[in-house]
């Protein structure tokens, strides 16, 4: 390769899974043929490319690299050192090289620089080469001080002209360091997932970014965008008559409500409520179910009189759908043989005035509880195949074929280590055939480090949840155009309805 390379397509933090069928998959061919459509000398990873480090992802990944006839350099990422068994076998296939031209790759997945990159980069320094094109995965922010200062003199010293990073999956641009959102619709912040080209133009590297027009409902057709909104819909905990007026005012499609002994006891008055929600166009009328939960003993339940009771209420109100969580609250060594069988009885049972209204049931996924651990006391419900295999159950025991799948965002993205294990991408191309409805929430970084579920939802391009990916799936066919439930605690869920609505008009 010639020393001079000019013009440089990065890509960072695809997460490319092992199945070929999510938007990621969308968002990645298009990159490929935006860079060759730029007709860029190189094509240059940021790391993260894979989101576990599979071998079956980086395989493919590499080969359609391959089919460009553009060189390809990668920095390594941490994903791929998620899967210990593969990583030697995925490094060789996405590191075999530290440089091209005058393009370096720095190895620092761990937020250190590892000792060979730092050796490497003294020797090149020592060959007098200036004006270099750096790339590392973490951004300077999660290294030491001193690693930052033992870096920078490189920049002083002429040698790296701009050090380009990912990881952070936001933007952040300065003189001679550039940090990238990338190319992840599920986790892009502030944007659409995004390639940056990188261009030696009056002595400097200027960076240059094009939106994945894929990933955003820009130049949606109206009746499309419409449809979206015409099933966007609000979830109501506590009184809920004021939020029925104005859901009724606003025209809200989709009303869910939660049980609770206030909402029994206020059936009579919400009867005139919802039937003039009804007449302004309402369409879908949902009621947020409790749970069996196990004894302490682990061997009997409770709940079945409050499960029974929110059916019937459900019937009372005259809901078109109800909601219950996958039974999270059992350990999942115990959801085997007489234990499932007992719980799937029992559960059967409170459900069947819903089954006799023809009321649709949708199952919803629970996530990973902080500091919970992943052996044979965590909770059921957390990963695909177990929310199946409960639909499934309930499905044959009660012959009845309206049981389907919930999907609540929040608890599917912030899930511990099954949020890598199956991201949100992976669950609209497993699930979204199965949807009869989807819970809509962002989930808050706080101060302290943890997160908080069930926060407002005013942006497409959040901190933690991206709506990218969801309306790609959504606009592709991929997910059931079924109703979503902002399901927002601390405020009522119709200040996000309205935000999102201006946004989406505004956006298209």
């Amino acid at each position: 390769m010639d020393e001079n390379v000019r013009k440089v397509a990065v890509f960072a933090d695809m997460h490319l899974p092992e199945r070929e069928d999510t938007v990621k998959e969308c968002v990645f061919d298009w990159a490929l043929a935006e860079a060759a459509r730029q007709d860029v000398d190189l094509l240059l990873g940021a790391g993260d490319m894979t989101s576990l480090g599979t071998l079956g992802a980086a395989k493919r990944l590499v080969s359609k690299m391959a089919e460009t006839g553009i060189p390809f350099l990668n920095a390594p990422g941490n994903a791929e050192r998620r899967t210990p068994h593969c990583r030697s076998d995925v490094a060789a296939l996405l590191n075999p090289n530290m440089r091209c031209g005058n393009v370096i790759v720095l190895d620092n997945a761990r937020q250190k620089l590892t000792e060979e990159s730092k050796d490497f980069l003294r020797k090149v320094a020592a060959s007098n080469a200036k004006d270099l094109l750096a790339v590392a995965h973490c951004p300077l922010t999660t290294m030491t001080v001193d690693e930052q200062v033992w870096l920078d003199e490189f920049v002083i010293d002429g040698v790296i002209s701009c050090l380009v990073c990912g990881h952070k999956h936001q933007d952040y641009s300065d003189k001679h360091y550039q940090v990238i959102r990338g190319l992840d619709p599920d986790k892009a912040i502030g944007g659409p997932p995004a390639l940056v080209i990188m261009e030696w133009i009056d002595n400097k590297w200027k960076r240059r970014d094009i939106t994945c027009p894929l990933a955003t409902p820009t130049g949606w057709p109206l009746e499309i965008r419409q449809g979206f909104l015409d099933h966007l819909g609000i979830s109501i905990s506590g009184n809920p008559l004021e939020d029925i007026v104005r859901a009724t005012e606003l025209h809200v499609p989709c009303i869910e409500l939660r049980y609770g002994d206030g909402l029994v006891l206020m059936a009579d008055q919400l009867a005139k409520p919802l039937e003039n929600w009804r007449n302004a166009g309402g369409k879908n009328l949902s009621l947020h179910l409790p749970v069996i939960s196990p004894d302490e003993s682990l061997t009997g339940f409770s709940g079945e009189s409050q499960l029974l009771e929110a059916s019937r209420l459900a019937v009372t109100l005259g809901c078109d759908a109800a909601t219950l969580h996958v039974p999270s609250t059992h350990p999942i060594g115990k959801m085997l043989g007489e234990y499932r069988s007992r719980l799937l009885e029992a559960t059967s049972a409170c459900l069947s005035p819903l089954v006799e209204a023809g009321i649709t049931i949708s199952v919803e996924n629970m996530h990973l509880r902080r500091d919970e651990k992943i052996d044979s006391m965590r909770g059921y419900g957390y990963m695909p195949e177990e929310c199946v295999s409960w639909i499934e159950s309930l499905r044959e025991v009660l012959a009845y074929d309206k049981i389907g799948f919930l999907l609540d965002i929040g608890h599917a993205r912030n899930n511990g280590w099954f949020a890598s294990r199956f991201n949100l991408s992976e669950w609209y191309a497993e699930m979204g055939g199965m949807l009869t409805g989807c819970h809509l929430h962002q989930v808050a970084l706080l101060p302290n480090g943890k997160t908080a579920n069930h926060s407002p939802l005013k942006e497409l391009y959040g901190q933690y949840i991206s709506l990218s990916s969801f309306l790609m799936a959504w606009r592709c066919g991929q997910l059931n155009h079924v109703p979503l439930y902002l399901e927002i605690r601390g405020e009522s869920s119709i200040e996000s309805l309205i935000e999102l609505r201006r946004i989406m008009n505004a956006e298209c």
